[in-house]
């Protein structure tokens, strides 16, 4: 008879633990207009990223499967730039700081940062490399030719463009997307984030999609 309670208070207590979880996990999960409001836009159909040419930070052949596998948030600018790139670059370190600081090493691996150049006539991958290393020797770094970066820029709506300078011809800004570009685990576009950026935001954003959304 004892043993008989017993067996049944430890089911009880398994189906009450169990249901604490799904309670907690259904108050973890954002609506949609709460990850709007966090600045996240979802595209209605995940876009492929195909045909790439490219290179990363190593210079190793980039052809998108590095994004395999990984949530990857990925900013296009160029390491000459004086202020959005860098800022947006930090942002990225503090959330993986934070990540990987968390009570889940999990999760945290499966965050990827990555840097695409858009100067690609300064940034060579040497170059993108001394930049990353402000920042992260995890994340991932790509450029390659203006046709082979501006073909990747299409595919996930990222414009740039040239700022001519009549002192030199290596002293010149370029006009660039702000927002941040969302890579699923199946390395598909899943979406952007806009900004302006804060690192809670850029967390609260990963968990929701590492917990919640289809690879």
């Amino acid at each position: 008879m004892k043993t008989r309670i017993a067996l049944l208070f430890g089911v009880f207590a398994v189906l009450l633990a169990l249901f604490l979880l799904s309670q907690r996990e259904e108050s973890d999960r954002l609506t949609g207009e709460e990850l709007k409001a966090l600045g996240l836009v979802e595209l209605p159909e995940r876009r492929p990223v195909e045909n790439l040419d490219l290179v990363d930070q190593n210079g190793n052949p980039f052809d998108g499967s590095a994004l395999r596998g990984k949530w990857t948030f990925a900013f296009f600018g160029y390491t000459h730039c004086p202020d959005i790139c860098p800022l947006t670059m930090s942002h990225l370190r503090q959330m993986e700081r934070r990540l990987v600081e968390s009570d889940d090493p999990a999760s945290a691996s499966l965050f990827q940062g990555m840097f695409v150049s858009v100067d690609p006539q300064r940034d060579e991958p040497n170059v993108v490399k001394d930049f990353l290393r402000n920042y992260s020797d995890r994340f991932l770094g790509v450029t390659g030719t203006p046709a082979r970066i501006k073909h990747l820029a299409d595919l996930v709506a990222v414009g740039y463009t040239r700022l001519t300078a009549e002192d030199s011809a290596q002293e010149y800004l370029v006009e660039h997307t702000g927002y941040i570009v969302i890579f699923s685990p199946d390395g598909s576009c899943y979406g952007f984030l806009k900004p302006p950026f804060d690192t809670t935001q850029l967390v609260r954003v990963f968990q929701q999609l590492e917990r919640f959304a289809q690879p």
